[in-house]
This record gives C-alpha cells, sequence and structure tokens, in this order.
C-alpha cells in the first residue's frame, strides 16, 4: 500500500508540473535541460549536421528544468541561467561533483518597440519619462528578473518604480508588449531583442555581464557518463562558441561578440 501510495504521489507531483518543449524522450539519448533565454541557439546546434544533432533538448525556464530534474531524476546535462536552482539541485545530490561550468554571460537592456520615439540616457530616467508601463520577468521565478530587481534597487528606483513595472512568466512575455506597442519598455536580455526585428535596444551598459552566468553541469541521473562528458566538452569548444557569439552571448574570454 506504501509503494503504491508513494508511486501515486509521485506521478501526481510530475503532472503537475509545466510542460516543457521537447519531453518525448527516445531511449540511448543525451538529454539535455536548457534555459529558455538558450532554446534558440540550442535549437540551431540540435539541426542535421550540427555539433549537438543526436541529443535531445528540453527547454523551459530555470526553476521549471530544475523541478522537472528533481521528479523525474533523469535527464544527462542541465544549462541554467540561474546558478541558485543549480545550487538547489547540488543540495539534492543531483549534480556531479566538480562538472560545473561557467559557460555563458549574458547582458540585461532597455528595449523598446522598432519604432519607439524613447529615448533613455540613464536608468534615473525611468522615473520622469513618459511611457506607459516596463516589463520584467518576476523576479521571484525568472533570473532575468532576479537580476532586473537588484540592478533596479542598485539604482535606487525600484520603489519609485512600482507604479510602473508589469511582471511576466518568463522573459519573452516581458519582450512581446514592445513589440507591438510604441509607449512600453522591456527590460529583458539583450540576446532576446538582437534577433528580433520588431525591438530594438535603447539603453544598455547598465549590467555587469559577468554576474548573468549560465551555469552548464553534468547530472547524476547520466546513464552515461562518458557521453556526458564528451557533450560538457562541446558545448565549450569554439564551433559551439561560435553560435552562441552569433546570438548575443558573451563566452568567458571573449572580449566581443559575433555580428
Amino acid at each position: 500500500m506504501t509503494t503504491r501510495r508513494s508511486l501515486l504521489k509521485a506521478a501526481l507531483l510530475i503532472n503537475g508540473l509545466p510542460k516543457l518543449a521537447g519531453c518525448s524522450f527516445r531511449p540511448h539519448q543525451q538529454r539535455i535541460f536548457v534555459a529558455k533565454s538558450l532554446e534558440r541557439t540550442i535549437h540551431a546546434l540540435t539541426q542535421k549536421g550540427a555539433p549537438l544533432a543526436a541529443v535531445q533538448v528540453v527547454s523551459a525556464g530555470s526553476q521549471s528544468i530544475a523541478r522537472q530534474i528533481a521528479a523525474t531524476r533523469r535527464g544527462d546535462l542541465i544549462i541554467s541561467a540561474d546558478v541558485h536552482w543549480v545550487n538547489w539541485l547540488q543540495e539534492r545530490s543531483l549534480i556531479l561533483p566538480g562538472s560545473r561550468r561557467g559557460l555563458l554571460h549574458n547582458e540585461l537592456v532597455i528595449a523598446a518597440h522598432h519604432e519607439s520615439p524613447l529615448k533613455l540616457s540613464s536608468l534615473t530616467d525611468l522615473t520622469f519619462i513618459q511611457y506607459q508601463a516596463l516589463y520584467m520577468g518576476d523576479p521571484l521565478s525568472v533570473p532575468a528578473g532576479r537580476y532586473g530587481k537588484l540592478l533596479l534597487k542598485r539604482e535606487n528606483i525600484w520603489q519609485k518604480l512600482q507604479g510602473k513595472l508589469r511582471t511576466t512568466v518568463n522573459v519573452r512575455g516581458a519582450l512581446a508588449p514592445s513589440q507591438s506597442r510604441k509607449d512600453t519598455l522591456s527590460l529583458v536580455y539583450a540576446t532576446d531583442v538582437k534577433n528580433d526585428p520588431l525591438t530594438k535596444i535603447i539603453y544598455r551598459g547598465f549590467s555587469n555581464p559577468e554576474e548573468i552566468v549560465y551555469v552548464a553541469a553534468i547530472l547524476s541521473t547520466t546513464t552515461d557518463l562518458h557521453r556526458a562528458q564528451t557533450l560538457l566538452n562541446t558545448l565549450q569548444s569554439d564551433l559551439v562558441h561560435s553560435f552562441f557569439l552569433r546570438d548575443g552571448f558573451i563566452v568567458p574570454g571573449n572580449s566581443g561578440h559575433l555580428s
């Protein structure tokens, strides 16, 4: 009876988790869980002939993928946009000791509609220029939102902006209003704007990219440690770095971006 109840409880927990992209697992295939903000780049890397063509990808918010790993105890590798959730997994013995790598950095920017007349010369301009709202990821669950709140508090304008702030469930949702409206602003990653023709960056340079770290690590649930290590090494190769740089990510030790 206890076993049946335990199985039922586990099933309810898993079914209650968010549906994640790429969850149709196939045997003998490496499974990599990636932060939603990396989805575009990782998808390109898994196309035929690309470096990760044989890899199966699960993408969602960093919190969602961490909870999915904890609930299912399946997978080989994680790339998280939030070191907090990697620590959370490590506390549960789900990260292979010694396998963590600081893979990438990103940058927060203020974005607007591509035809918006809005301009900023500093973050404090957000407290007095005329605009409808500033959209950002929820600081409680979205890494970009958490980083954004820290930056706004550092500038002593977090409280002053409470009437303007609107939070979303992910960073892509924070960009969406600025794709259709000229009177809104979005606090998002530079990589979200880079390949979006509907928006533009109107202010940048206020965040330290080294504070925004994407952590890659091997999961202790891997069934093939050798292949998982090979995959981790591949993610650090020059060829894969070129994909990351193309999409606007910052690779440690690289001073610029590919255009």
